[in-house]
């Protein structure tokens, strides 16, 4: 029943609906032709009119022209007398009156010959006075109660005959033609004021619908009608065609200018559209519409069960696509769910994995085969991350979580960066690198580097897999398009190439081709599939070009934003495609300067003890206070409690009990401190999948770092979150002048002791005394000190010495960050840095970076940035390497 109803609204709604456009196109198709049709018809009515009016104006120009010729040779002072003689006096002649060229009477004859004073009548006299013939606009006479026109004809170079006719005349003319039944002919003047209509209240008031458009809404459409028309006739139109309203109906109408007209008067036909033939045939097509869509009705009823059966079928199939439809859906969300799940289980082991392999390898005591075994642990660890990292990229395009997140980045940075860890899949393949780069290469363009660099790593790891001698060559260029850069990355091998037959399936998912040769060669078949989808989300494409046995070349081009046109220049080309990178990524790291910052505290949760070593163990060279806990109902507690105030909280989030995101918001929510709402919250969590780092920023964590964590992600965190440089510049001030006061007392004991031994003559215990501390402290050799004055200055007293040593090693470094980090605007902030510096390394003898510190101190007051520029790196390796000297001497002792 329920099918059956169904199916018989739809084809009545169906009958209806067609029987509905075709009903529309055939009464717009209809009305144009019938239109186009009647305007033709109007047209021709139109034209007779004009001929009657342009006739009737003629006729009375030349009998005007007659009467002119007649005061010729009659001077002024006969005009009257003459006037008063002729007989020759038309019918519609009501006065005659002679202008002279300022328009003032010279003679007359009549009833009022003249217009009312006030009335501006220089335009017709200007052009009767160049030879034209005219007749005026209508006029109100005050004086004889009439409405008036004149017919203005020139009699010699200084006079004029003017000659009132009555001002009804044309719509008397007009008023007896009729179109259809109530149609009629009207004409206008040349600002728009009715002259003539079958109304005659309208001439007598001298109706201008133009203004009386934009005061009366009832008049509006005949207002603009007759402004458009005024419009087209000052552009030079002729004639023309449209509608209006006018008393509640719908009006055609056809307008030409008066051929015999020189003043510019139009004369119009306005039809109702109910009266024409338009309206009689869509009538007419409406009922036999009608007709035919009851007749319609009547027919689907009867015909609508037959046509209800097969959709019977398909509502059960529908069903059973919907539960089907729903499997999906649910293996769907298991799969995701799967996918979230296994990131975490696996990104947890690949955490310790990766994370204590690498701070092991960071220690000079790991040697020889140990470390090799480290080397291929990490790399091992690396790769499996890739495969994760590749399948759960995957996944998420698939679900449309995945995301483009565009930032501006330097491209020599990238460059080098993407060679650094691209370099080591050489191992010991005989492979020669090459790469090549354009010195025009725009040197910075808005873009998500992460994912451009994820597919420039997968395009360089193939060509080394898939190469086993030979040449790998990277090519990149860029090319300016308005706001956009397009980038083009080539990368060409002579490895084994791709067969013809392969060619089709290289981008597919999960796909590795030739799967039988290239058995031994690792990988998921996803790079290149990733690769393809991220490339056509930055509205770029990936092409290939091969040939089996020979190599193959991958040209991926890509869309970025513009930022600036400077290039990166020869020089910098020239080092890059020089190798001057060809160092590993991990020694590159293993260089990264962790600034010490002692006065901070952090806590770290996580539920699995390794993962809680692998952070402590990463943030053990700063130098804070590590404080871990296994849930996040102890991080809860111990906010609440507040006993220690900690300047960052690194949070795990899923966790049994308490995950870290119900943590957060307890503490966040609940605890209601200003301590608790505002510290600084890191998510450091292997959820690489669900909700991403978007969903952590918006449940109330500052930053996310996913596992295994990446050094340098977390050494910015650092510095972000937790360094205090205030805090920093206070430590060392305070520091210097402990130092400072030290020395001071030492000084003052020396010279006591001075005067002792001199007093006594025992000159020989203080020689001895020198050689004790230059043996003990050994640096006369290897730093930059003066060992004498070491040694009078601290009196010998090796354990007072070595703490300063201590200090100034733990100290200097933030210093140094805040010297590595100057530009033109930070000179005030680096004078006070290099002051203490200065005071630091002549605290230690350091008299040689004293001097440096102390003349770019004085440079830097001075507002002398070319000199600080020029001269600060030295200072900067001058320390750094006292500092190792320093360092080196004492684990020695």
């Amino acid at each position: 029943g329920g099918i059956h109803a169904r199916v018989t609204i739809t084809l009545i709604a169906i009958l209806v609906t067609v029987t509905t456009l075709y009903l529309g196109m055939s009464l717009l198709a209809m009305r144009d032709r019938l239109i186009e049709t009647v305007k033709d018809d109007l047209d021709l009515v139109v034209d007779v009119a004009d001929m009657l009016v342009t006739t009737r104006g003629d006729l009375l120009k030349s009998d005007a022209r007659v009467i002119s010729q007649q005061l010729m040779a009659v001077p002024d002072e006969k005009l009257d007398a003459t006037l008063a003689k002729i007989h020759f006096m038309p019918e519609d002649f009501m006065a005659l009156t002679v202008l002279d060229r300022h328009g003032i009477v010279v003679a007359s004859r009549g009833e009022a010959p003249f217009p009312p004073s006030g009335l501006n009548e220089n335009e017709y006299l200007r052009k009767a006075f160049e030879g034209e013939s005219i007749i005026s606009t209508t006029y109100w006479n005050e004086e004889t109660k009439k409405l008036v026109m004149y017919v203005y004809v020139p009699i010699d170079e200084k006079r004029v005959l003017s000659v009132t006719i009555p001002g009804m005349l044309f719509s008397k003319l007009l008023s007896s033609f009729r179109i259809w039944e109530t149609g009629n002919l009207y004409m206008l003047d040349e600002n728009g004021v009715i002259i003539a209509n079958v109304r005659d209240f309208m001439v007598h008031e001298r109706y201008d619908f133009i203004k009386r458009g934009k005061t009366n809404p009832s008049d509006k459409s005949v207002g603009t009608f007759f402004e458009t028309v005024h419009k087209e006739v000052t552009e030079g139109q002729t004639s023309g065609f449209g509608s209006y309203f006018y008393d509640g109906k719908e009006r055609l109408a056809v307008w030409q200018v008066v051929r015999g007209s020189v003043a510019g008067w139009i004369v119009a036909l306005g039809v109702p559209m109910e009266e024409s033939p338009v309206r009689r045939a869509q009538s007419g097509l409406l009922i036999s519409s009608g007709v035919f869509m009851i007749f319609g009705i009547v027919i689907v009823i009867i015909i609508s069960r037959s046509v209800a059966k097969p959709f019977k079928r398909l509502e059960t199939q529908n069903r059973n696509l919907i539960d089907l439809n729903a499997e999906v859906a649910a293996a769907n969300e298991a799969k995701s769910s799967f996918l979230a799940n296994m990131s975490h289980e696996m990104r947890t082991p690949m955490n310790a994995i990766i994370g204590l392999s690498e701070l092991l390898l960071g220690e000079d005591e790991v040697k020889g085969g140990v470390r090799e075994n480290l080397d291929k642990i990490y790399s091992s660890g690396m790769t499996l991350l890739s495969i994760i990292n590749d399948i759960l990229d995957i996944s998420k395009i698939e679900s449309g979580k995945f995301e483009l997140v565009p930032v501006s980045y330097d491209l020599p940075s990238f460059i080098n960066d993407t060679v650094v860890l691209n370099i080591m899949r050489i191992a010991e393949k005989p492979i020669v690198f090459k790469l090549s780069i354009d010195e025009n290469l725009i040197s910075r363009v808005i873009g998500d580097d992460l994912r451009i660099k994820q597919v420039c790593n997968n395009l360089l790891s193939n060509a080394f897999k898939y190469t086993r001698e030979g040449v790998v060559e990277w090519r990149v260029s860029s090319e300016r398009d308005g706001d956009s850069v397009w980038m083009t990355f080539v990368v060409k091998d002579s490895g084994i190439g791709i067969k013809p037959e392969d060619m089709k399936k290289l981008f597919s998912d999960y796909s590795q081709v030739d799967t039988k040769s290239n058995r031994k060669i690792e990988g998921t078949g996803l790079g290149l599939a990733l690769a393809k989808r991220m490339v056509e989300m930055m509205d770029g494409r990936i092409t290939v070009e091969s040939e089996y046995g020979k190599g193959s070349t991958f040209t991926a081009r890509l869309r970025q934003k513009f930022v600036t046109d400077v290039p990166i220049g020869q020089e910098v080309a020239a080092s890059l495609m020089n190798q001057l990178y060809s160092k590993s990524r991990r020694d590159s790291r293993a260089k990264l300067v962790r600034v010490r910052i002692p006065y901070a505290k952090v806590l770290v949760v996580d539920d699995v003890q390794t993962n809680l070593d692998v952070a402590r163990g990463m943030m053990k060279p700063y130098g804070m206070q590590v404080d871990c806990v296994t849930s996040g109902q102890q991080a809860v507690d111990l906010i609440r409690k507040a006993e220690i105030r900690y300047n960052a909280i690194f949070m795990d989030h899923m966790m049994p009990e308490m995950d870290g995101i119900e943590a957060v918001r307890i503490i966040r929510e609940e605890i209601g401190t200003d301590y608790a709402r505002n510290i600084p919250i890191i998510a450091m969590t292997a959820n690489a999948i669900v909700g991403n780092e978007g969903m952590f920023l918006s449940k109330g964590f500052q930053a996310f770092i996913s596992k295994p964590v990446d050094i340098m992600r977390l050494d910015a965190a650092i510095r972000h979150w937790i360094r205090d440089k205030e805090r920093e510049k206070e430590l060392v001030a305070q520091q210097v002048e402990v130092q400072g006061q030290k020395f001071l007392d030492l000084r003052k004991g020396q010279d006591r002791r001075k005067s002792q031994d001199r007093r006594s003559g025992d000159d020989r215990r203080a020689g001895d005394t020198a050689r004790k501390a230059t043996e003990s402290v050994d640096v006369s050799t290897q730093l930059d000190l003066d060992p004498q004055t070491c040694v009078e200055r601290f009196g010998g007293d090796e354990e007072i010495y070595n703490g300063i040593l201590v200090s100034y090693v733990q100290n200097t470094p933030p210093m140094l960050e805040t010297l590595r980090a100057v530009t033109e605007g930070t000179l005030a902030e680096y004078a006070i840095a290099v002051h203490g510096l200065k005071g630091a390394s002549r605290g230690i003898c350091a008299e040689a970076i004293g001097a440096r510190a102390e003349a770019l101190e004085h440079a830097a007051k001075a507002g002398d940035f070319a000199f600080v520029e020029a001269n600060n790196a030295a200072l900067l390796q001058a320390t750094e390497a006292l500092i190792e000297q320093i360092s080196d001497l004492l684990s020695d002792s």
